[in-house]
């Protein structure tokens, strides 16, 4: 007889095939840099496991193991005679360990089992007659409690995975009871645990037997979302009798029966969350800090005010959906505190001010502060008092406001992100700033080619024998349009805008323009995909695919019909404008398309340019090596260099005399660049040759009376003379 076991089969498959995945979900990386970020993920995630509560309901199949079965691990589904059948549980449980869990549940299902007289694995010897077909079905109640192991998280680290994989094991009780027949003869052979029943055992919900048990099983678990998962379960459920099915022998399981189920549930999670949550992770969980280069952390006085920066971080599924946090900074100090305005956060559900932390990517949060400097507050701290409470509609100007209007409010307790005060600004004087000409220096420049293809009124199809195209510039536009890329210059990307003239349906021209613009895609990867067949192409690139094509249909273009009119010679082009303006949105077009009737030169002259796909090839122009730059600069071949480079190469030393080199070399290449001639002088100043230095300045003061840099570097240089009155004209010029 066939048997047919497709359920069982099905999720033993499932295991196997998730097994892999279950140590390394979420983790596979195609490179060795990909790896190492998410090994440092990972290492992350391990801390920021929290305990929690779940539910789960779990239905599936249900069989025996027994001597009236003729399978043991499988359900019995022989024709005409299935041992199919189902069972059920309802669990709560708690995950205390990112690996390990206990759970209770309650359960109830049906088991049942058939014996031919043909059977091969001769267990009809245990039978009352071994010539006759028997037959038992029971139906049981049952307690137990779990241990869960997971695997995924105990071998691979406790991560977020899609797939888990695990075993669980615990101790029990089952209530059942159960008939068992002679299917040949049709008669009764042997009933358990029904009223009247006074064999032992008895006294379960209406005389049932009762009989310890120890499941034992394996699940596989899919992540849905962060609250629910779905998981498949197979447990064999050993118990301590041997009269489930009626039969006394002795056989298998040191003479214990069993029964096994196959299930498929559904969890959920009551994971970790609320204001009481956040206040309690708030210290170990989130970071606040006082902006400062000092370590540790100070307030710093200058110009007598302290400005103080405050920012924070927080991470994932911390900051709740319908939170709201206060934090309020608080300057103390020798003789008194001054309260800063409060930091306002909120909850991705809160309908008040605040700046918005998510709960899926948690966020971060900065404010400026700038107080003035009061005696005493050299020896300062600045701390943060915190209040986190649900949100209920109303606003508070300070965390005291609030944790006294707020009954559920959640006090965070006092942190202290800086302590004392550097007052070294009101004691010492200021050595005077230079600042130096830019070197307008660009690390990467990018090179557009723009051209463009015109279409016929309503179409969308190339066509060379408009007059648009033929046009000799535009031609030449087309033509050279991919001239840097034949250079070999990397390319950035390839845009495309698509656009329609505005006499037509909205919905129309939007399209209309998504055509052109698709026909101006194909026109450039025809014409490169024929280049890159040559044998001595120069691209920088081996497939068409290599590149970035970022494609933007923009339907009609008001602009440009406005700024056309506008420039055009038509007589009442001022009549025309306020026509547009003036009319409704959905008016617009058929405005237009009366005016054509009264204006010819319309669509003669101002609409056929609108009707077009512009083509933008932005490519990387190449640029020489910083080492090259800076070798050049002070070599006798400094003249091969643009003078935005020779500029540049000064910045990339601290030695002054190299400095003072490379701008010499600079003026002689470049005897008209101002920048030059200044940043030379500045130099001057701080080797200490003065005369130079006036020289220099007075020179680039003429060549840009107006330049700052000049002004300023002539100051320094009168203070270091020490005339303080014309330093103080040049700073104030400045």
């Amino acid at each position: 007889m066939k048997k047919n076991y497709s359920l069982t089969r099905m999720l033993a498959l499932s295991i196997l095939m998730v097994l892999p995945l279950a140590f390394y979900a979420q983790n596979a990386t195609s490179s060795k840099k990909e790896k190492q970020k998410t090994e440092k993920k990972t290492k992350k995630a391990k801390t920021s496991f929290s305990p929690y509560l779940f539910g789960q309901a779990q239905f599936g199949a249900s069989w025996s193991h027994a001597e009236i079965a003729t399978t043991l691990f499988v359900p019995d589904l022989t024709s005409g005679h299935n041992s199919f059948v189902g069972a059920g549980s309802l669990g709560i449980g708690w995950q205390f360990l990112p690996w390990l869990n206990v759970y209770g549940g309650l359960n109830r299902g049906y088991a049942k089992g058939y014996l031919w007289s043909g059977n091969s694995k001769g267990k009809n010897k245990y039978m009352p007659n071994p010539a006759h077909n028997y037959w038992f079905t029971s139906d049981y109640y049952g307690a137990d409690l779990n241990l869960g192991l997971n695997l995924s998280n105990l071998i691979g680290g406790y991560k977020t995975r899609l797939v888990s994989f695990g075993f669980h094991a615990g101790l029990g009780q089952s209530q059942w009871k159960s008939k068992t027949y002679d299917k040949t003869t049709g008669s009764l052979v042997a009933r358990h645990g029904y009223s009247g029943n006074t064999d032992s055992h008895n006294g379960g919900i209406s005389n049932r037997k009762v009989s310890m048990t120890i499941p034992v099983g394996a699940d596989v678990n899919f992540s849905l979302n962060e609250k629910w998962d779905i998981y498949g379960d197979y447990t064999y459920n050993w118990m301590d009798t041997d009269l489930l099915d009626g039969i006394v022998s002795g056989y298998g399981n040191a003479g214990r029966d069993a029964t096994v189920s196959a299930s498929l549930g559904i969890r959920y999670k009551f994971t970790p969350g609320g204001v009481g949550s956040m206040a309690k992770k708030a210290l170990e969980k989130t970071t606040i800090n006082a902006n400062s280069e000092n370590k540790p952390k100070m307030l710093v006085e200058s110009g007598d005010s302290i400005q103080i920066t405050v920012n924070g971080t927080f991470p994932p599924k911390y900051f709740g959906k319908n939170a709201v946090m206060m934090i309020q900074p608080v300057v103390k100090y020798e003789g008194g505190e001054k309260m800063l305005s409060p930091i306002n956060l909120k909850g991705e559900k809160v309908a008040g001010g605040g700046e918005l932390i998510s709960y899926q990517n948690g966020g971060s949060y900065s404010k400026t502060y700038k107080i003035p400097y009061e005696k005493g507050m050299n020896v300062a701290q600045l701390v943060t008092q915190s209040v986190v409470y649900p949100y209920s509609g109303k606003e508070y100007a300070s965390v005291k406001d609030a944790v006294a209007g707020e009954k559920k409010a959640k006090v965070i307790p006092e942190r202290k992100i800086a302590d004392g005060t550097i007052v070294t600004s009101r004691l010492l004087q200021h050595n005077e700033n230079f600042y130096f000409a830019p070197d307008k220096y660009e690390k990467e420049t990018i090179i557009t080619n723009k051209s463009s293809l015109f279409f016929k009124v309503n179409m969308a199809k190339l066509n060379w024998r408009l007059p648009l195209n033929k046009n000799k510039e535009n031609y030449n536009a087309l033509k050279g349009n991919l001239a840097d890329l034949y250079k070999g210059w990397e390319v950035k990307s390839i845009d495309i805008q698509g656009w329609a003239s505005p006499e037509g349906e909205e919905t129309f021209n939007q399209g209309l323009s998504e055509h052109r613009a698709q026909t101006m895609e194909k026109y450039v990867k025809a014409k490169i995909k024929k280049e890159l067949r040559k044998k001595d192409n120069t691209f920088a690139f081996k497939s068409v695919n290599d590149l970035t094509f970022n494609i933007n249909a923009n339907g009609p273009d008001w602009n440009g019909f406005m700024k056309a009119v506008e420039k055009s010679n038509i007589a009442d082009k001022s009549a025309i404008l306020n026509v547009v303006n003036s009319a409704n949105e959905s008016k617009k077009e058929e405005e237009i398309r009366n005016m054509i009737q009264i204006y010819p030169e319309l669509e003669r002259d101002i609409l056929p340019p609108l009707r077009r796909a512009e083509l933008y090839v932005n490519a990387i122009e190449p640029k020489r090596p910083e080492s090259e730059i800076a070798a050049l600069s002070t070599s006798s071949n400094y003249g091969e260099l643009k003078i935005n480079e020779i500029l540049h190469a000064a910045n990339l030393t601290n030695d002054l005399n190299t400095k003072k080199q490379i701008y010499a070399n600079a003026m002689k290449s470049y005897p008209k660049c101002w920048r030059a001639v200044a940043n030379a002088g500045a130099v001057d100043v701080e080797l200490g040759n003065y005369k130079e230095a006036k020289s220099l300045l007075m020179k680039a003061m003429k060549m840009n009376k107006d330049a700052s840099v000049v002004r300023n570097s002539m100051g320094a240089l009168q203070a270091r003379m020490g005339d303080y009155k014309k330093a103080e004209h040049c700073f104030l010029y400045a």
